[in-house]
């Protein structure tokens, strides 16, 4: 373990060097939550079957009352920081970088027969290294069968879809609502609605 990169409502993020490999690696530990044992644990449980799709992704297990979710250490800019710095972004970076999501999302809805939601698509979440984007912090994902009883509905203001803030069902339209969200954003420096600010 090098040092903490981070903590927040999901858990702790540390950097770490694996000895034998020499490379670095960023562990997510997240508490076994205990007060629902009904809800799903959703990182781990759609990550895991990341892993085992595309090794580009990371390894999950578990110790005592903690998840670890080992991923590659990225080194780069999120978009809220990049936007913070620059303002609004050109057509051709927005469109570069909204081709680039989709991508992602597609391969999300796409890599099981249960499609996986990651429900929390906003700038913050979006990392920029060396121009290729890559989408962290999958907290808030669930599969698509667990989208109607999902009991923790979290969302950030200006990206989240309006059925995140009822008990209609979600699905794929969820993610792809925070997409056009987020392409509005990279182009204006704001949200559709103006009032609303990256802070989630």
């Amino acid at each position: 373990m090098c040092r903490v990169l981070g903590a927040g409502r999901s858990g702790t993020v540390y950097k770490a060097r694996h000895v034998m490999l020499d490379q670095y690696r960023a562990i997510k530990q997240i508490p076994a939550r205990q007060e629902n044992r009904e809800e799903p644990e959703r990182e781990p449980v759609s990550l895991k079957v990341l892993s085992i799709r595309d090794p580009h992704y990371l390894r999950c297990f578990s110790h005592e009352r903690s998840y670890f979710l080992v991923e590659e250490f990225l080194e780069g800019e999120s978009l809220f920081a990049l936007v913070s710095r620059r303002g609004s972004l050109s057509k051709a970076e927005t469109v570069s970088y909204g081709i680039q999501l989709c991508r992602i999302i597609s391969y999300l809805h796409h890599s099981a027969d249960n499609p996986i939601l990651h429900l929390d698509l906003q700038p913050k979440n979006i990392l920029l290294c060396q121009d290729v984007l890559k989408l962290i912090d999958f907290d808030q994902a669930v599969f698509k069968s667990c989208g109607r009883r999902a009991a923790r509905r979290c969302g950030t203001a200006g990206c989240a879809a309006p059925e995140q803030y009822t008990d209609e069902p979600l699905d794929e339209q969820t993610d792809i609502y925070a997409i056009g969200a987020l392409l509005f954003y990279m182009r204006k420096g704001m949200f559709p609605n103006a009032g609303a600010c990256p802070d989630g």
